[in-house]
Formats: C-alpha cells, structure tokens, sequence
C-alpha cells in the first residue's frame, strides 16, 4: 500500500482477471477487448482508451495485458453469457466493497492524527503557562515529553510507531 489511499485513483481489473474469472483463455479475452475498443470510444471518447500494458509470465515472458475500468470491463463482458457477466459483477462488487473499507481506514486515521495535531497546541500552551506560573523555565525536551504523552493518549503510540503501523511518510506529526 502507498503512503496514503489514493482517493482520485480510479478501480482496475485486469484482462487475466477477467479470463480467470470467465474461464476463457487470456488471449480470447484481449480479442474481444480489442474488437471492443473502437465501438467504446466512439462512446465515452478518446480520453477513455483501453490501457496496454504488460507482465511477466514465470518463464520471465513478456505479455500484454489490458487494464480496464469498470465501465470498460463491464461493456467487454456484455456480449458474454449472463453467467459470465454475473461473475464479473460479482467481482466489481467485491472490489468496492474492499475500497469503501480503506476509504473508512483512511478517513478514521485523518480523523485519529486531526485529534492528535489540534490538541497538542492548548495542551503545550497549558504546559507552559504552568510552568511559567511556577517560575520554572521551559526546556525544549518538555515540549517533546508531552508531545509524546498526547500522541499515546490520543494515537496509542508515540507519533514514529504510528506512521510506522499505518504507511504513513514520516511527516510533521507535531504542527
């Protein structure tokens, strides 16, 4: 997984997934794929072009492979059996819900850190005022210490063990 969800990124499904899925061969699938290309574009335009891609076969052969989206997989597959073209639905919903559970990962990990980020100010603020009230003077490392408290209060674990648990780059966690 990346650092981050990709939220702008949209879903794939590979031509092999497909001929997996429907029990046709990879290269009946990339057939109709490409007889299918020209009907789609004239369509939905030519932004939306089938990608062309490839991958290696465990004998270290190269192969094309197409990658689709929903919508292009789905008019692929339209001229197959019902049965074929429920497997395939079948998988897309599978797949959304595998996305909306990250989208929920993603948003609770936002929401987790935005917790953690505005409440080290009032909390640092309050630290220092107190410690100037006791006449005391403040250390940097003071402000690490608590940092660090409100991080495992709020996070469960110090900020560097959190982006580490969650792919997160390590970043200002302390703004």
């Amino acid at each position: 997984m990346t650092d981050l969800l990709d939220l702008s990124k949209e879903q794939t499904i590979t031509s092999r997934e497909i001929a997996e899925l429907t029990g046709k061969n990879h290269a009946d699938v990339m057939r109709d794929i490409r007889k299918s290309e020209n009907p789609y574009l004239k369509v939905f335009g030519t932004e939306s072009k089938f990608a062309l891609s490839g991958y290696r076969d465990l004998s270290g052969k190269s192969n094309p492979v197409y990658i689709l989206t929903k919508s292009q997989s789905l008019f692929i597959v339209s001229g197959y059996s019902g049965e074929l073209r429920a497997m395939i639905q079948k998988r897309w919903e599978e797949l959304e819900l595998v996305f909306q559970a990250q989208l929920l990962e993603e948003a609770e990990r936002k929401f987790i850190r935005e917790r953690a980020r505005t409440g080290a100010e009032p909390m640092t603020t309050a630290l220092k005022a107190q410690r100037e009230d006791a006449g005391k003077e403040m250390k940097p490392y003071h402000y690490s210490t608590e940092h660090d408290m409100i991080d495992i209060m709020v996070l469960g674990v110090k900020a560097k063990k959190y982006c580490t648990l969650n792919n997160i780059k390590r970043e200002k966690l302390r703004d």
